[in-house]
């Protein structure tokens, strides 16, 4: 090297004096997408300082406050001819965009960590090459959020709109809410600058984000903290504590909002779960109060529970600070009953629609062909009898000699309403020819059945008991207490059915029922006394023997003991 060269690498005699601009031998231009403290490692490499630090004595080449303090590099970019170390190296994602590849951060020969003041333009300080460093290739998720378009049918929508910086943003918050979970400051331990970490997280959360709609769901079954046992209902804060907080505290406006939709459409779909979520300052909540869910309803809130009972929903419920007792009903249930109670009408509307007479329903309502729900009729269960029974509609069976009547009339003067289902099931069995009269059959005078079919089937049959009990002439005809009967029927032992009279609804019970009953089942004393037991040892022998015990004082509460017959 000239001696020119050499009396410009000496070292200034104090800290304090600076070197001319005008004093260095070759001054390349910044380019500009240059980063600064990369500009300062060429320009002192293009004038043969071997400390790079020197050059910040240059006027105009001192480092200032806010600019990039991790050294990060791309190992291709810099093998390249007239290579400079980019801006986006320092301040953007650690990736190479145009090599698809991560950036570099330690030195493949020392293993350090490289700072500014161990870096060189093209080296380490140890002499290594920093192009033969490591550029791994970037994971297809990853490559995925990358692109500004994605394939609508192979990934989940929700981040679309967001720009490729804020979907990496996103990325990381996800991954470090996968790896820590919401328990010890976890976004602390991910905002660290170590590559390594924040490589992991971005790739599990590009993971969840390119994964199926309910990808997102997953990671917050894996991060809820679960309740103790008996609790029904949570709060967002005891589901998610601090979740809330952390969103909105580290990330920006478009990813909290794309962020809460999401935790809005996991909340809907745990609403039916065990344990419901109730987030109670959102607009949009996903389950409902006792008094919101009556409005919805149209009924008074003391009704939602016997609601929700009458169609098997679980009664969900929280207690609040004061002690108070909250229900939570989620708003599918509630969907579920507002479209039930369209659909339930009462027997005399049936009746006008339909054409079934009241006893008519009550006898198909007890054979299982239609549906009741209290005190109403389910209409889509009549519209489906009738159309199974237009269904066993076969133009072979009718021929220009078939005796066809319309079923109406059929109903109204050949078949008595105690043998209403021998003659309906017989329909539905084929065993009565039919025929359609309209496509869409609603009614009973849109079907036509052979008359001469009906006369054999009703002839053939033996006529139902018609008779309905009421539970205290049940009880006197079984020689039980009132008390006792009431009880089988409670514990489901014995099948009864509510009915309307006048005014009083009350419950009924079929002889039919009745005699199954005592086919099955007999009290414990009877059985004891058949086997030659005495009535006190009669608990003990049916313990000892086997004997099913299927109501009592120590099975359902009940005033007597009652057994299954062998």
């Amino acid at each position: 090297m000239s001696a020119e060269a050499n009396q410009h690498q000496a070292v200034p005699e104090s800290d304090d004096q600076t070197i001319e601009w005008s004093s260095l031998l070759v001054r390349p231009e910044r380019l500009h997408d240059e980063l600064h403290r990369g500009y300062l490692l060429r320009l002192a490499h293009s004038n043969g300082l071997s400390n790079p630090d020197w050059i910040q004595r240059v006027n105009g080449c001192r480092v200032e406050k806010g600019e990039a303090t991790r050294v990060r590099w791309c190992p291709r970019c810099l093998s390249l001819v007239g290579a400079y170390w980019q801006h986006s190296w320092g301040t953007g994602t650690p990736i190479c965009l145009h090599h698809r590849c991560w950036l570099a951060d330690h030195c493949a020969q020392c293993g350090r960590r490289l700072t500014w003041r161990t870096v060189r333009y093209l080296t380490c300080s140890c002499g290594h090459a920093l192009k033969e460093g490591s550029a791994d290739e970037l994971p297809v998720s990853i490559a995925r959020i990358l692109e500004h378009a994605v394939e609508q049918d192979t990934a989940s929508t929700w981040w679309w709109q967001l720009e490729v910086d804020r979907r990496w943003r996103l990325a990381s918050f996800l991954g470090a809410l996968f790896s820590y979970g919401l328990r010890g400051k976890p976004f602390k331990k991910a905002s660290g600058s170590d590559m390594a970490i924040e490589r992991e997280l971005v790739s599990i959360g590009a993971t969840i984000l390119t994964g199926d709609k309910f990808a997102i769901h997953q990671l917050l079954s894996r991060i809820r903290i679960r309740p103790s046992s008996n609790v029904s209902v949570q709060t967002l804060d005891e589901a998610f504590p601090t979740l809330l907080v952390r969103i909105r505290k580290l990330l920006p406006r478009e990813e909290r909002d794309a962020l809460i939709d999401q935790l809005h459409s996991y909340l809907s779909t745990a609403a039916r779960d065990e344990v419901s979520i109730v987030w109670r300052n959102s607009f949009a909540g996903t389950t409902m109060g006792a008094a919101a869910s009556a409005r919805m309803l149209r009924v008074r809130p003391e009704r939602v529970g016997e609601l929700l009972t009458t169609y098997g929903i679980k009664i969900k419920a929280r207690r609040t600070e004061s002690g108070r007792r909250m229900l939570a009903v989620a708003q599918q249930d509630l969907e579920t009953i507002r479209h039930s109670q369209l659909v339930a009408i009462s027997g005399k509307a049936a009746k006008k629609r339909f054409g079934l007479s009241l006893d008519r329903q009550a006898s198909l309502v007890d054979a299982g062909l239609i549906l009741m729900s209290g005190t109403k009729i389910d209409s889509r269960s009549i519209s489906n009898f009738l159309s199974d029974v237009a269904l066993r509609h076969d133009a072979k069976r009718i021929g220009a000699d078939t005796d066809l009547m319309g079923l109406d009339q059929v109903l109204r003067t050949m078949v008595p309403v105690t043998q209403n289902v021998v003659f309906f099931r017989a329909l539905l069995d084929g065993k009565i020819a039919v025929r359609t009269r309209v496509p869409m059959c609603q009614h009973v005078r849109d079907l036509e059945v052979s008359r001469a079919d009906t006369q054999s089937t009703l002839a053939g049959s033996k006529k139902e008991l018609p008779s309905l009990l009421g539970i205290p002439d049940l009880a006197a005809r079984l020689g039980f207490k009132e008390e006792v009967a009431y009880q089988l029927v409670n514990a489901g032992l014995i099948r009864a059915t509510l009915r309307k009279v006048g005014r009083r609804a009350a419950r009924y019970v079929s002889e039919e029922e009745m005699l199954k009953f005592s086919a099955r089942y007999e009290t414990l004393t009877c059985a004891a006394a058949r086997a030659g037991i005495s009535r006190q040892g009669a608990l003990g022998w049916a313990r000892t023997s086997n004997v099913k015990i299927v109501s009592g004082p120590g099975v359902d509460g009940g005033r007597q003991y009652f057994v299954q017959k062998a």
